[in-house]
C-alpha cells in the first residue's frame, strides 16, 4: 500500500500542485507516475499524490533538487564539483576511481559540458563524503517549503518540525515570521535514516 492510500484526501496533491511544489513541469510529474516511480490515487477522476511519495520520487529521480539545478547552471555546478574534489585532495583520476565514473565524465562535469543523472550525483557525493545538495550551495531556489509541508512529507506533526527548526536540529529560516525549509533538506532528511521507529523522531546519535 502506498503512503497515498493511508493519507487523508485533504492532504493529497493534484499533479499541478505537486509540480508547483517542486518547481517542475506537470509532464515531469506525470512521467514519474506513468513509470511507476510515483504512486497516485484516483479521486474524482483526478490523480492525487501523497507529499511523502512525491519527495521520495524526487529524491530517486533528481537527488532532491540537485539534478534540475545542475542542468540550469552546469558551469557553476561544475565549479562547485571541482571545489569539492580539491577540498577532498583528490585528482580527477582519483575521484573517477572512487566514484566508478570515467575520467572523461568527471572532466566534462567540471567544465560544465554535461549535467549528471541522480545516480551520478549520489556516486560523486559518496566518493567525496558530502551531501548531494552541497554541490549546489547557493544555487537552489530557496523559497523552500513551509513547516506544515515538511511535516506532511516526513509524516510527523508540524509542531515537531517547528521544534527542530527552533532548536537548530534541522536547518531553516523565517519568512514573515513563518518557518521554511529547503526542499533539498526535506528530501535528504527523509532519506537519511535519522527518523527512527513509529514515532518518527530524530535520532540524536545519528552521524550519517
Amino acid at each position: 500500500m502506498s503512503a497515498a492510500s493511508a493519507t487523508n484526501a485533504t492532504e493529497l496533491l493534484t499533479v499541478t500542485e505537486a509540480a508547483a511544489r517542486l518547481g517542475l513541469s506537470r509532464w515531469t510529474i506525470g512521467g514519474w507516475i506513468a513509470s511507476g516511480a510515483l504512486p497516485a490515487t484516483i479521486i474524482g477522476r483526478r490523480r492525487r499524490i501523497c507529499p511523502r511519495d512525491l519527495y521520495a520520487a524526487q529524491q530517486l529521480a533528481h537527488a532532491g533538487a540537485v539534478v534540475p539545478a545542475w542542468r540550469r547552471e552546469p558551469k557553476r555546478a561544475g565549479w562547485r564539483l571541482r571545489q569539492a574534489r580539491e577540498a577532498a585532495q583528490l585528482t580527477q583520476l582519483e575521484l573517477a576511481d572512487c566514484s566508478g565514473l570515467t575520467h572523461e565524465a568527471i572532466s566534462n562535469l567540471e567544465l560544465g559540458r554535461r549535467a549528471p543523472r541522480a545516480t551520478t550525483v549520489r556516486a560523486l557525493a559518496r566518493a567525496l563524503g558530502i551531501a548531494p545538495a552541497n554541490f549546489l550551495a547557493g544555487m537552489i531556489d530557496e523559497r523552500g517549503v513551509t513547516a506544515a509541508e515538511a511535516a506532511s512529507a516526513l509524516g510527523v506533526p508540524v509542531e515537531r518540525v517547528r521544534t527542530w527548526l527552533r532548536t537548530g536540529q534541522t536547518g531553516g529560516w523565517k519568512v514573515s515570521g513563518q518557518w521554511r525549509m529547503a526542499t533539498s533538506s526535506v528530501t535528504e532528511l527523509a532519506a537519511s535514516g535519522r527518523l527512527r521507529g513509529r514515532s518518527r523522531r530524530l535520532d540524536p546519535r545519528f552521524r550519517g
